[in-house]
Parts: C-alpha cells; sequence; structure tokens
C-alpha cells in the first residue's frame, strides 16, 4: 500500500467516525425518536463501512501473497451483498488470518456482546425497514443496547487496526 492509498484509506475511516460522532451528539442532544434512528442507521453505516475497509486492507495486503487466501476467502471479500452476521464474522476472520492476529471474538450464543450485537442488527433492520407506525419507537433498552455495541464495535476495530499495525507495513512501502 503506498502513501496515497493509506491517505485515502484513513480519510474514509476518518469520515465514518466523525458521522457516527456527530450522531451521538445529536441524540445527545436532542434525545428523541429521530436522533436515535439516525443514531441506529449510522452505526450500522459506520461498520459496514469499516468491514470495507478491512477487507480492501486485506485485498492490498495480499496482492503479492497468494497462499495467504483460500479462493473462497477472495470470493467473500469481493462480494458486496452480504448479511450483516455474516459479514462481521468473515471479515474478523479473514482479517485474523491475513495477519495472524487474534481479537477474541467470542461470536457464539453465549457471549453477551455477540448477543447484544445480534439483536442490534433486529432494531436496525425494524428502523431501515418500517412497516408499521410502532417501529418508529425507540425504547430506552434499544437505544441502550445500540450505545452498548456502538462502544464494543468500536473498540473491537481499533484493536484490529493496532493489531495489524497499519502505520508500520504503509511506512516500509513508501
Amino acid at each position: 500500500m503506498n502513501s496515497k492509498e493509506f491517505q485515502y484509506w484513513v480519510a474514509y475511516l476518518l469520515d465514518l467516525m466523525l458521522d457516527l460522532k456527530n450522531a451521538e451528539n445529536l441524540f445527545n442532544n436532542k434525545d428523541d425518536n429521530f436522533s436515535r434512528r439516525t443514531y441506529i442507521r449510522t452505526l450500522f453505516a459506520t461498520i459496514d463501512g469499516t468491514l470495507y475497509l478491512l477487507k480492501q486492507i486485506v485485498l492490498i495486503e495480499t496482492l503479492d501473497k497468494p497462499n495467504v487466501l483460500q479462493e473462497s476467502d477472495n470470493h467473500f471479500l469481493k462480494k458486496t451483498n452480504i448479511g450483516q452476521k455474516e459479514n462481521f464474522k468473515s471479515t474478523i476472520g479473514i482479517v485474523e488470518k491475513t495477519f495472524d492476529i487474534q481479537l477474541d471474538i467470542e461470536t457464539h450464543k453465549h457471549n453477551e456482546e455477540w448477543r447484544d450485537f445480534l439483536t442490534a442488527i433486529n432494531i436496525r433492520n425494524t428502523v431501515t425497514h418500517p412497516k408499521r407506525k410502532e417501529e418508529f419507537v425507540i425504547t430506552d433498552d434499544n437505544i441502550q443496547l445500540i450505545i452498548r455495541v456502538s462502544k464494543w464495535y468500536i473498540y473491537l476495530i481499533c484493536r484490529a487496526l493496532d493489531a495489524i499495525d497499519l502505520v508500520k507495513k504503509i511506512s516500509k512501502n513508501i
């Protein structure tokens, strides 16, 4: 990855995080159903965007290392229409394999963060595809769960980017 590519992806990541922070500020300044729905939509756009970013980093990193990934991994990395659960689990797994890191993400039904994430996906689906007026109302319990998922996810992404040690990899190629 050259410095121009690096700058592009860092700017992309910062834009995603800034959007999430702005949605959080909107919610904190005026806690109503609109700001709650906006926060949920923005969180999942951030999740989609950061997973896409991780995929691009893997694709760039493995360009000259054809034996790191299986053909099914390469195919997955190029797919665009993937469900949240599969996208998350598979992307993180491929990142761990590519960079030989362990993020210790417990994606089983007994892990509280994972269960919250799956519940948050259902909340997001209801918010983005409402069928009834009542689905525009985000309960206090639901928004608290979304906030927990947001903090967990941001922490996870920071750990992943730190473990990848992207800055060191970039400086070798500049």
